[in-house]
């Protein structure tokens, strides 16, 4: 199955879990982390609200021990993707 989102390819390339950046959120955040089922919306669909990127953004970079993953490799922010200007 071909991932339906940056975030979703991101994490299967690298072969990190949603459950590590969940974990990760959940200790920076003193256990006010989204859901598990937040997460997999997260990974299935590009609505996501600026703050919970940049979150996701810091957990990934954590997970991947990469402090150069940028948020367009988790996201797709393009002008000209239609799909960007649904709601």
């Amino acid at each position: 199955m071909s991932a339906r989102t940056p975030l979703e390819r991101f994490l299967n390339e690298r072969g990190i879990p949603s459950a590590r950046l969940e974990a990760l959120l959940y200790a920076r955040m003193e256990g006010r982390a989204p859901s598990r089922r937040q997460f997999l919306r997260w990974r299935s669909t590009a609505n996501i609200r600026r703050k919970d990127m940049v979150r996701i953004l810091w957990a990934a970079r954590e997970a991947a021990h990469d402090p150069t993953v940028r948020i367009d490799e988790l996201f797709d922010l393009d002008p000209d993707n239609d799909e960007n200007w649904r709601d």
